[in-house]
């Protein structure tokens, strides 16, 4: 067993049965046949999940406040369908991140802010 990487914020790679795993998130990535390391790669596990989710919170309250950080309706609505479908996105959670996405509570979530990306850059 082969382990890359130790470090807190990013994933731990052990490679398992021809597959590189995370064994703090569970991630899972390919790797090209000539790039034979895993890449760095942030780490969601449910602690970080947590930390993320207070940032976020945090962050929000005294930085995203500002109405020209608001993301207009229109991003707002195309951001959210894009989490609906997403294989991460259960019980208006993103299993990636942590952060609670709802339609709900449009303003208090990461769908609003303009400055907030996707944790897989899907959006």
């Amino acid at each position: 067993m082969t382990i890359i990487n130790d470090d807190n914020f990013f994933c731990n790679f052990v490679y398992i049965d021809n597959e590189w795993q995370c064994s703090k998130c569970g991630t899972k990535i390919d790797i090209a046949d000539d790039n034979p390391e895993p890449p760095l790669w942030p780490c969601f596990s449910p602690l970080k999940q947590k930390e993320n989710i207070a940032t976020n919170i945090k962050e929000f309250i005294e930085d995203k406040m500002d109405s020209k950080e608001i993301a207009d309706e229109s991003i707002i609505s195309y951001r959210y369908s894009i989490c609906l479908s997403c294989e991460h996105f259960q019980d208006e959670t993103c299993n990636k991140c942590g952060c609670a996405v709802t339609r709900d509570r449009n303003y208090i979530n990461k769908l609003a802010s303009k400055s907030e990306t996707c944790p897989i850059f899907k959006w």
